[in-house]
C-alpha cells in the first residue's frame, strides 16, 4: 500500500514536470528605438531644434583638451557619426576646469556641480563675486550672528557685517539668525541674485508703519511686465494685486513676517521676506541686506562654460562674447557618473537648462533649451 502511494506520487511529479516544461515563457518585447540618453530640445535662432544621440546619425562625442592657459576643457558634442570636425548642425558644450595647470590625473569633481555658471568670454568677464552683508537687530542688542550664505557655507560671528565670496553666479537663499544679549532672537531669509541667473532680479519692498497700519511698496524692475503681486502679511491674511503698493492694518500690535511674491508675464517668480513691526511693538526683529557686491575678474574663464553651434551651412555661432544679456543662464540641474567613452576615458552625464546669445562675428541668434549631455575627463 505504501509502495502504491509512492508510485502514484512519482507519476504525478513527472506529469507536473512535463506540463511545466511544455509552457513557453513570454518575455516583454525590447523596443526597437530605446529612448536616447543624450539630447537637446529647444530653439536655436527661433527654429525648433531637437537633437537626440542615436537618432538621425547623431551621437554624443566626449573629450577633453588643455587650452593655452593650462586649463582643461571638458567637452561634449552632438554631431553626425560620419563627421569628425566642423560638422554642420552640431552642438558643442565646453565646461572649463576650476584650476590652472592641474596635476594629472584631473577629474571634473568641483568643476561640475549643480547650480549656475558664467559664459566664457575672450577677456574673462567676472564670474565670482565678493559680497558684503550688513544687518541689524531692532528692539535688541545683537550678540551672535549666525549666517547661512546659501552655497553650503555657514558662519558665526559677533558683529553685524559679514563678507563672503560666491564662486558662481546664481540665486542664493541667504539666512541670518541674530541672538540678542537678552535671549531674544530673530531670523530672516532672502534670495540674492549674482550674475547670469536666467533673468532673475533682486526683489525688495519698503514697509512704513503708522500705528498698526503698514504701507508697502516695491520699486523693483526687471522681468517682463505686467506683474502680479502676492502679499502675505504674516497673520494668516493675504492679498493679490497688480499694483506694487498696498496698505494693510493689523488687528494687534506685534512683529510680523511679510512676504512679497512677484510673478512676471513669463512666470518668472521672485520672492522677498521682511520682518515688520507695528509702532508699539517691543519684540526684537532682524534685518539684513547686501551692502556691496564686487565682481571678481576671471581672466582664464575658470569654471566657465561655452557653447558652439554650426548651422546647416557650416557657419559657426559661439557664446564666447562679452555681451551676454542678463537673462542668459547655464544652470546644471544634475550631474552623475557615466560609463567610459570609446577611448576608455571616464565621463559625466550632465543635465542643464541653457539660455544664451550666440554670435558669428556679424549677427546673433538666441539658443534656449534643455540639454542632457556627457563630457569626458582624465
Amino acid at each position: 500500500m505504501i509502495f502504491s502511494n509512492n508510485k502514484k506520487l512519482c507519476w504525478l511529479f513527472l506529469f507536473a514536470l512535463a506540463v511545466i516544461g511544455s509552457c513557453k515563457k513570454d518575455y516583454p518585447a525590447q523596443p526597437n528605438n530605446p529612448t536616447p540618453e543624450f539630447s537637446f530640445s529647444g530653439t536655436i535662432g527661433g527654429s525648433s531644434t531637437n537633437i537626440q544621440a542615436g537618432v538621425n546619425n547623431y551621437y554624443m562625442s566626449t573629450s577633453y583638451t588643455l587650452d593655452a592657459n593650462g586649463v582643461y576643457d571638458f567637452t561634449g558634442e552632438f554631431r553626425d557619426k560620419n563627421c569628425s570636425s566642423n560638422c554642420a548642425n552640431s552642438l558643442k558644450i565646453y565646461l572649463k576646469d576650476y584650476r590652472q595647470y592641474s596635476v594629472q590625473p584631473t577629474v571634473t569633481d568641483s568643476s561640475i556641480t549643480t547650480g549656475y555658471y558664467s559664459f566664457a568670454t575672450p577677456v574673462g568677464a567676472s564670474s565670482k563675486y565678493d559680497v558684503v552683508f550688513g544687518s541689524n537687530l531692532q528692539n535688541g542688542t545683537g550678540q551672535t550672528w549666525n549666517w547661512d550664505f546659501g552655497d553650503g557655507t555657514t558662519f558665526v560671528q559677533t558683529g553685524p557685517t559679514a563678507l563672503h565670496q560666491y564662486l558662481h553666479p546664481g540665486v542664493y537663499n541667504v539666512s541670518l539668525n541674530i541672538q540678542s544679549t537678552s535671549s531674544c532672537s530673530s531670523s530672516l531669509a532672502n534670495n540674492i541674485v549674482m550674475g547670469q541667473a536666467g533673468g532673475h532680479v533682486q526683489l525688495s519692498f519698503a514697509s512704513t508703519p503708522n500705528g498698526n497700519t503698514v504701507s508697502l511698496a516695491s520699486t523693483t524692475g526687471g522681468g517682463i511686465p505686467p506683474y502680479t503681486y502676492d502679499w502675505d502679511f504674516g497673520d494668516s491674511n493675504s492679498a493679490t494685486t497688480t499694483a506694487p503698493t498696498y496698505t494693510y492694518t493689523y488687528g494687534a500690535s506685534g512683529v510680523y513676517p511679510i512676504t512679497l511674491t512677484r510673478t512676471d508675464a513669463v512666470n518668472t517668480v521672485e520672492v522677498c521676506h521682511r520682518n515688520f513691526a507695528t509702532q508699539t511693538a517691543t519684540t526684537c526683529y532682524a534685518f539684513f541686506s547686501v551692502s556691496s557686491a564686487t565682481p571678481v575678474s576671471n581672466a582664464m574663464n575658470l569654471s566657465d562654460v561655452m557653447l558652439e553651434w554650426r548651422d546647416a551651412s557650416g557657419t559657426l555661432w559661439t557664446s564666447a562674447n562679452n555681451s551676454q544679456p542678463g537673462k542668459s543662464m547655464f544652470k546644471v540641474i544634475s550631474v552623475e557618473n557615466y560609463q567610459n567613452n570609446l577611448s576608455g576615458q571616464p565621463t559625466k552625464k550632465v543635465h542643464a537648462k541653457i539660455s544664451c546669445t550666440l554670435y558669428n562675428g556679424t549677427n546673433s541668434i538666441v539658443l534656449d533649451g534643455d540639454a542632457v549631455f556627457s563630457v569626458a575627463h582624465l
